[in-house]
């Protein structure tokens, strides 16, 4: 049991920790309201100081990453030379061909430098074969035609290291001591004549005009041309051309199998399996053995210094190439 006094104690104890009502604190006094707290938002610190509102730059938005340019695609490669065998006409397409009357003569010396300062073989470019062809004398022993103390003439023979194929050897010669104006085109029929090409030349533009050239005094050209001939024929072309603008009587070119050739139009048509050997023109059929058999053909006892320099120089090469090719095959040597 409670004591009195105790009871009067606790009594009053719990008087005074209850608080009235009206004294609890007011949410709403304490709280600002919404007005006043988007007053005082407003404001900045600047501003509250009386200083200018500092302006806030706007977020730098990140420029998404670009995607890399490509590479630039390389370069195509340049067109490959025209072969210095000479392009193939298909007669039907092109049945005539205009011929350069004016070749620049070449020297032997020359190329025999580039042999022995080279440790490869000269390029088809060096050794040209409209150069090394006209650092000769060669004359067709076959049929002529002179018009103005101009001579045109030709001769065939049977292609060497191509027996399907013929060779045409034409050559101009201006024997007067004045220069003249030729213009000369070879007409080939198309029943006798499948294909054919200037060995020796690189213009592609060759077969679309004729080529005007002046011929000095006293000088000569001489070219070679393959043809594939489709069946035996009495005439097969002809050479028209004009001197000094004036038309002269056209050559007519007849196949003769049977004729012997002359050892100029042998000789030619050694330097142009030589020519052909070099920019490795249908390698499959002409190869070293063939250019080395043709120059053992071609030495004989009474043969000039220029042509025995010849054979000295195709030994050289084809010894380059292959030493047992060229070792001793031409006896030019001796």
């Amino acid at each position: 049991m409670i004591r009195p006094a105790l009871a009067l104690v606790l009594a009053a104890c719990l008087t005074a920790c209850k608080r009235p009502e009206t004294e609890k604190p007011s949410l709403d006094a304490a709280t600002p309201p919404a007005e006043s707290i988007q007053a005082s938002s407003d404001q900045t610190p600047a501003a509250s100081a009386g200083q200018p509102a500092v302006e806030v730059a706007p977020p730098v938005v990140a420029t998404p990453p670009t995607a890399p340019e490509p590479p630039p695609a390389p370069p195509e490669p340049p067109a490959p030379p025209f072969p210095r065998g000479g392009r193939r006409f298909v007669v039907g397409e092109a049945n005539d061909l205009p011929l350069p009357v004016v070749c620049r003569r070449g020297q032997l010396d020359v190329y025999e430098r580039l042999l022995k300062s080279q440790d490869v073989l000269p390029s088809p470019e060096e050794l040209r074969f409209e150069q090394l062809l006209n650092a000769f004398d060669l004359r067709p022993h076959g049929v002529a035609v002179v018009a103005k103390g101009v001579t045109v003439m030709a001769e065939t023979l049977a292609c060497p290291w191509k027996p399907s194929s013929t060779l045409l050897l034409v050559r101009f010669e201006n024997g007067t001591n004045a220069s003249h104006d030729l213009t000369a085109t070879l007409h080939f029929e198309p029943a006798a004549v499948s294909r054919y090409r200037l060995l020796g030349t690189s213009d592609e533009a060759a077969a679309e005009a004729p080529l005007p050239a002046s011929v000095p005094a006293k000088s000569g050209t001489t070219l070679l041309i393959e043809m594939e001939l489709r069946a035996p024929a009495p005439k097969f072309g002809q050479v028209r051309w004009s001197v000094d603008g004036s038309p002269a009587p056209p050559l007519n070119l007849d196949r003769a199998p049977a004729a012997e050739p002359s050892d100029d139009a042998r000789f030619a048509s050694l330097l142009g399996a030589f020519s052909l050997w070099l920019a490795k023109d249908q390698p499959e059929i002409l190869d070293g053995p063939v250019v080395a058999g043709l120059a053992r053909e071609c030495v004989a006892e009474d043969l000039s210094a220029d042509r025995k320099q010849a054979l000295v120089l195709i030994a050289k090469a084809l010894e380059k190439e292959s030493p047992e090719a060229g070792n001793g095959e031409t006896e030019a040597d001796h």
